[in-house]
């Protein structure tokens, strides 16, 4: 075989290389030229599992072949494997060339990929050919590594994607949530007050100001640990440690002025902590009682 036959062969080769990121079609591609142009009968492409010396039938010509016992030799080499020692002395002494008969078999390194065997009748290939082919072997197991990659990035996008859709059901799930408690935080027909951990209020319902005869500006972010009365910084104290506490009396909204007489039950929002949020609830009970 001619140098120029040669360049010919291993260039229509090449271009048959990596015309795909899909491994299946790839290597259908470039092993079916390649068998195509060497005349070559059947060939198997074994591919390594990812993290282990564990090397496995990947792709074959033709797709249906019956089972080739002339194979079995080259399979037992790449099945025996302890060491990357062992891995990379076998590829160093590639390629391997059995001859049975009129039949030839190769095994060849696909570097950083697998292994690649083929049969072929007829001549040997020559060793010029054999040499030449290494290189058209690399740009085999580039597109592979290509395929594999691509694969593994598609696979951990279609998981990034699902994480992405779950926490924006989750998001979405928290917000209907919020909202159906904000309804009845809002329309509650007793007055709601939400605490923070130093006593400070964050938040009221509309019922709640309008029991005080103030605004909702005067009444976020007002002290009731440091303002309010000492009998309701008592109970809110106490509520702030975990542990539930209710008032009932005469009270004077500091705030708005408003003078009344009601039930406030204080309850932690996380029971048994320390400085721990607070929600009121609110009922006035009747009118302010003179003594």
């Amino acid at each position: 075989m001619s140098i120029r036959v040669q360049e010919q062969l291993l260039y229509e080769i090449a271009m048959s290389v990596g015309k795909s990121l899909d491994l299946e079609k790839m290597l259908e591609a470039a092993i079916s030229t390649y068998l195509r142009r060497l005349c070559c009968m059947s060939a198997r492409v074994f591919l390594r599992d990812e993290k282990k010396l564990l090397f496995s039938k990947a792709f074959a010509i033709p797709l249906r072949e019956r089972k080739n016992n002339y194979f079995d030799e080259f399979i037992e080499k790449i099945s025996i494997f302890n060491t990357e020692d062992e891995l990379n002395n076998l590829r160093e002494s590639l390629p391997l060339h059995n001859a049975i008969g009129e039949n030839h078999y190769y095994l060849m390194d696909l570097p950083g990929a697998g292994f690649l065997m083929f049969s072929k009748g007829g001549s040997p290939l020559p060793h010029s050919m054999l040499k030449s082919l290494q290189k058209i072997n690399i740009r085999i197991a580039e597109s592979i590594i290509s395929c594999q990659t691509h694969r593994r990035n598609e696979i951990l996008n279609m998981k990034l994607q699902n994480q992405i859709k779950e926490r924006e059901k989750a998001e979405l799930a928290i917000l209907e949530e919020r909202q159906k408690y904000r309804i009845i935080f809002e329309n509650s027909p007793l007055g709601l007050i939400y605490f923070d951990h130093e006593g400070v209020i964050r938040d009221c319902n509309p019922i709640f100001m309008e029991m005080m005869g103030s605004s909702r500006d005067k009444l976020i972010g007002f002290s009731t640990a440091r303002k309010g009365t000492p009998e309701m910084r008592r109970v809110l104290a106490k509520a702030q440690t975990g542990e539930p506490a209710i008032f009932e009396g005469n009270y004077i909204s500091a705030t708005g002025n408003k003078k009344m007489y009601l039930r406030a039950v204080f309850n932690p929002v996380s029971p048994g902590s320390t400085k721990t949020e607070v929600i009121a609830t609110v009922e006035k009970l009747g009118e302010f009682r003179e003594e």
